[in-house]
């Protein structure tokens, strides 16, 4: 069974205390994301950008943007 990226948790209902679906009338209902997911997406984009700097090694946005990336995956991965 996968995971799914989103939950959906209800503050009013006991017995299901998960669903990845969100419901519309429940307004208790909080989502949370999952870590990995977000992790994985994390990696992609800091992949991304060092593909990116391989032709503009000079480009300080594209540095910068990569570094914002590394420190989401470090701190992603402490906790």
């Amino acid at each position: 069974m996968i995971a799914p990226d989103k939950l959906y948790v209800s503050h009013l209902i006991y017995d299901t205390w998960q669903y990845t679906t969100p419901d519309p009338n429940d307004e208790t209902e909080v989502e949370y994301v999952r870590k990995n997911a977000l992790l994985e997406w994390a990696k992609e984009k800091y992949e991304d950008y060092d593909r990116r700097l391989v032709g503009f090694p000079d480009d300080g946005a594209y540095w910068g943007q990569r570094n914002a990336f590394q420190q989401m995956i470090d701190k992603l991965n402490s906790m």
